[in-house]
């Protein structure tokens, strides 16, 4: 460019005012030095198609190989799933709103004999198939159970495929707004047809895995929806997975560097100062092996210690303090954890097993929002897998005859479920707290067993049983001398 033009410009840059600020305008829209988001739209499950090979790869290394991120899936079985299962209560009611006790024992009794071994390779019951379905979906973001109707001898069995079996690069346009979509074949509305599923992992040569075409009804998908038409899941520590290995690898460099700050014997100086005379000498006694001033190492074998021997006249060894792991490594480990657990949703404190600063106010409020989050994945996941999954086998197992004939699905199947529940920091008060509630009608029976996992009615049968058994051997039980005394009964 002409130097004079150039000149120009860059004189009408100067004096030309600067356009005013856009008032009104959404600043987190703008990308400066300080903020760097992508303005690139896309659809969700084109996002996912990118990326998702690369997510649940990562998501299942840490869980082979991350502490934090191992606790975290453990936290998911206990919590959601819990050491008895999410248990079933059919609540059927005949036309007075009364319980009809023997249909509904007969479903629970043939729910549970059905549970004993659900999958098709005999390998795993109900409970710890509900273990396995929980972890993979947080492991994976999603799992796919293959429903096996006509197998067993309730007619039901189950499949829990791999999601890679379904492959996520298989994107074909039909005819008629149909299409497949990651794997899923979809309706215009983006509702499942089928699902187009691998017979064996595609990393399984001797598998040899076909693709098979599978009607939608045979499938059970679970998964948490965070966009409209997204299709498949993404793993659940996603938002967090950054932190999670950046850590691992901040404890891996800062163990590997304590490890040669401790291995290391000393640092040797003081020979450079020596005239040249004497280093000649200290060199002619070293090759002749003459006197003790020769520097020497011993190693002990069995410890891998080094040990100076001797160290020649004019010659020094620094033994230069340790540095690492430093004294902010601990500070700094909690403020990431605390962003990790806050990520996951659960509380630092179960996170990182540190109750260290913990008190009763603290855990409280900490455990109340963890427990919400808790409440929030049990119901997605009876929603979503429970429900149809029980519907599917009440139905098998009524045409198989493992349920009378005069019970039909539509009519008898009443499921409710029970997942696990918690106690308080202090128990006493949360019991305190349901008598006051059922003494003042703001509460049930139902729900009260029910929130710990308990069914009601096996409850009273089991304490009228108790009391009648006391009563025959001559004792009376606390809790009827309270009723009796509630009632003002003489006993």
């Amino acid at each position: 460019m002409n130097p004079v033009k150039a000149a120009a410009n860059w004189l009408a840059r100067l004096t030309t005012p600067k356009a005013a600020k856009r008032r009104g305008s959404y600043e987190a829209a703008r990308l400066t030095r300080y903020i760097d988001f992508s303005s690139a739209l896309e659809a969700a499950h084109k996002e996912r198609c990118r990326d998702l090979t690369a997510l649940r790869a990562h998501s299942r290394e840490l869980a082979k190989n991350n502490a934090y991120m191992q606790a975290y899936i453990d936290l998911i079985a206990d919590n959601i799933i819990g050491p008895d299962g999410i248990d079933l209560e059919n609540n059927l009611l005949d036309a007075k709103g009364e319980a009809r006790e023997t249909e509904n024992d007969i479903v629970e009794a043939a729910w549970e004999d059905w549970g004993r071994r659900v999958t098709a390779d005999g390998r795993l019951g109900w409970l710890d198939f509900q273990h396995l379905a929980a972890k993979s979906l947080a492991i994976d973001g999603e799992i796919f159970v293959h429903l096996l109707r006509g197998h067993g001898p309730h007619g039901l069995l189950l499949e829990l495929i791999d999601p890679d079996r379904v492959d996520h690069r298989l994107n074909t346009p039909f005819q008629n707004g149909r299409r497949i979509v990651m794997g899923i074949e979809v309706d215009a509305l983006f509702k499942p047809i089928a699902y187009h599923i691998r017979t064996a992992h595609p990393n399984d040569p001797q598998g040899m895995p076909q693709l098979t075409r599978v009607p939608a009804d045979q499938i059970i998908h679970v998964y948490t929806d965070d966009r409209t038409a997204s299709v498949r899941g993404i793993p659940w520590v996603t938002s967090c997975m950054v932190q999670l290995s950046m850590l691992d690898r901040l404890w891996k460099s800062t163990l590997a560097t304590a490890n040669a700050e401790a291995d290391r014997v000393g640092v040797i100086k003081g020979a450079s100062n020596l005239p040249i005379d004497d280093i000649d000498k200290l060199r002619e006694r070293e090759e002749t092996g003459e006197g003790e001033t020769t520097l020497s190492v011993a190693k002990d074998l069995t410890t891998n210690i080094l040990t100076f021997m001797g160290i020649p006249p004019g010659m020094d060894v620094d033994f230069p303090p340790p540095n690492h792991p430093n004294g902010v490594l601990a500070d700094f480990t909690k403020f990431l954890l605390k962003g990790i657990a806050s990520a996951m949703r659960v509380s630092y404190h179960a996170l990182s097993g540190d109750v260290a600063e913990a008190n009763y106010s603290s855990l409280r409020a900490s455990l109340l929002p963890e427990k919400d989050a808790w409440r929030t994945k049990q119901a997605s996941l009876i929603n979503r897998l429970h429900e149809p999954l029980f519907h599917a086998w009440y139905q098998m197992a009524w045409i198989s005859h493992t349920l009378p004939p005069n019970m039909p699905p539509d009519e008898f199947a009443r499921p409710k479920w029970w997942p696990r529940s918690w106690d308080w920091v202090d128990p006493v008060k949360d019991i305190r707290a349901d008598i006051d509630a059922l003494d003042n009608c703001l509460t049930t029976l139902q729900e009260i067993y029910g929130k710990r996992g308990l069914d009601w009615r096996e409850q009273l049968r089991q304490i009228a049983a108790e009391d009648k058994y006391a009563r025959e051997q001559g004792i009376t039980l606390p809790r009827v001398i309270k009723q009796l005394q509630a009632y003002g009964k003489p006993h």
